[in-house]
């Protein structure tokens, strides 16, 4: 089941409307059963105004009831919000808290955005060796950019 939710998920950015609006229906019946993906799969509608209006507090309820059941996306995605201040103000201390937990989940986009945090100090206290860390174990499980933001920091 995860795993074609998983599917759907990537395919929510090209579909139409109503097939949203369908989908949103499935993910709502699974979220309600204790399935944290369709919980984040839920949130990711309200955010993108696919199959239900676009609403960021509905978004952010979904994501934190994702992360909150153990699905490390769903704490990268409030990450997100609170990062860039998506219906709501920037708060940086939260959004390197979540980028943590997705870290920690081993969502390997968490590690890399908190290194980026860790680089920039946001939210953080500026940690060039942090950085570089959260980069390695991120490039490690084959992301790209942190792999090149290893690269830059260790020439630097």
């Amino acid at each position: 089941m995860k795993k074609n939710l998983l599917m759907i998920t990537m395919l929510l950015v090209t579909m139409r409307t109503d097939v949203c609006a369908g989908a949103f229906d499935d993910f709502k019946k699974s979220c309600d059963a204790g399935d944290a993906v369709a919980c984040s799969n839920i949130g990711i509608l309200y955010d993108r105004g696919q199959g239900a209006e676009q609403d960021y507090t509905k978004a952010m309820q979904f994501y934190k009831k994702s992360c909150d059941m153990g699905y490390a996306g769903g704490c990268y995605n409030v990450g997100i919000m609170y990062e860039q201040g998506e219906g709501i103000k920037p708060n940086y201390t939260k959004s390197a808290q979540f980028y943590t937990k997705a870290c920690d989940g081993k969502y390997v986009k968490g590690c890399s955005n908190l290194g980026l945090m860790y680089a920039k100090g946001l939210g953080v206290k500026r940690s060039y060796s942090k950085a570089k860390k959260l980069w390695s174990k991120a490039c490690a499980d084959g992301h790209a950019t942190a792999c090149d933001n290893y690269d830059i920091l260790t020439n630097k």
